[in-house]
């Protein structure tokens, strides 16, 4: 895990977003990892506000079911 982790950092993509891209996560967490990759790809944005902004999209996704 170590390892993914470094490689996604090194890509500046989140391990889901590495993950999906190798086609190895379903299509539910596709979204989630787009969102993702998107917030960290945003030049607009320091690392610190990444983070701040990434942590509230999990804490509202955590407390939403998911979609069908």
């Amino acid at each position: 895990m170590r390892v993914l982790k470094s490689l996604a950092e090194a890509f500046n993509l989140s391990a889901e977003t590495l993950l999906e891209e190798a086609g190895l996560l379903d299509d539910a967490r596709s979204e989630r990892a787009d969102t993702e990759a998107a917030i960290r790809a945003d030049p607009r944005l320091t690392e610190s506000q990444k983070d701040a902004l990434l942590a509230v999209y999990r804490g509202f996704t955590a407390a939403s079911p998911e979609p069908d």
